[in-house]
């Protein structure tokens, strides 16, 4: 027997990631990859209604890291939303009168730095 739906609980989610690490210019490189996946979810809504409801969404982040072989900087590239997905991020659903949106953000990218003391 089927009940109704938990808001914000997806049937499914999976995340799977890799890192490598190899020696580069006196340090280390590092790659970094990660997958997630998020089934269709009921999202903040008083009713189980198609408007409702927040699409499957999947994921690419990454970055590329190096640390020199002393170890207090570290330099890196990083993205989120890699592979440029357009998905709804969450749903306001008001019966009878009106439905709002947000979008994840797209595609963004950038540079970091750090350093240890």
């Amino acid at each position: 027997m089927h009940g109704e739906p938990l808001q914000n609980a997806p049937e499914w989610t999976a995340s799977v990631g890799g890192e490598y690490v190899f020696p580069v210019a006196g340090g280390d490189g590092r790659v970094n990859l990660q997958y997630t996946y998020q089934d269709e979810k009921l999202l903040s809504s008083i009713e189980d209604v198609p408007r409702a409801r927040v699409q499957s969404m999947q994921y690419l982040n990454g970055n590329i890291d190096w640390k020199p072989a002393s170890g207090a900087l570290t330099v890196g590239v990083w993205g989120r939303n890699i592979l440029d997905k357009r998905y709804i991020n969450s749903v306001l659903d008001l019966p009878g009168t009106l439905g709002l949106t947000q979008y994840a953000p797209p595609r963004e990218y950038g540079l970091s730095f750090s350093y240890n003391f």
